[in-house]
């Protein structure tokens, strides 16, 4: 099985496009939120992509999170630390060696993840 997270709604459509060639079961993990568009006209829905050069510091995010990569890049820019955004639109096959290959050139790389909010109630 493929896992596939798009940054914004023009990658949803190319992931999309990419599902109807692909034979194997593909899992399209999408969020309801107005996100965006991040990834330019021609998003590839597979490998990683650049979306913001820099050389101090490197973030990784997928999906929702690649936006809010964006905006934390913009945040250290104003503290004088130039950061390399990259969305990473597969998460399995994990793409080890693409990334590697987008991420070379920054001093120190970080991934940016999302926890899901858990509904607990107290028990009585």
């Amino acid at each position: 099985m493929t896992v596939r997270v798009p940054a914004d709604g023009l990658q949803v459509a190319a992931i999309v496009r990419w599902m109807i060639t692909h034979d194997d079961p593909v899992y399209l993990r999408i969020c309801r939120n107005d996100l965006p568009e991040i990834t330019g006209e021609t998003p590839n829905p597979i490998a990683p992509a650049v979306l913001c050069e820099g050389a101090d510091v490197g973030l990784v995010a997928c999906g929702v999170m690649a936006s809010k990569a964006l905006l934390a890049a913009d945040e250290l820019a104003r503290h004088d630390v130039s950061t390399r955004v990259i969305n990473v639109p597969c998460l399995k096959p994990f793409p080890d060696e693409a990334l590697h290959s987008a991420g070379s050139g920054s001093q120190r790389d970080h991934r940016i993840q999302c926890r899901g909010t858990q509904n607990r109630r107290a028990s009585s």
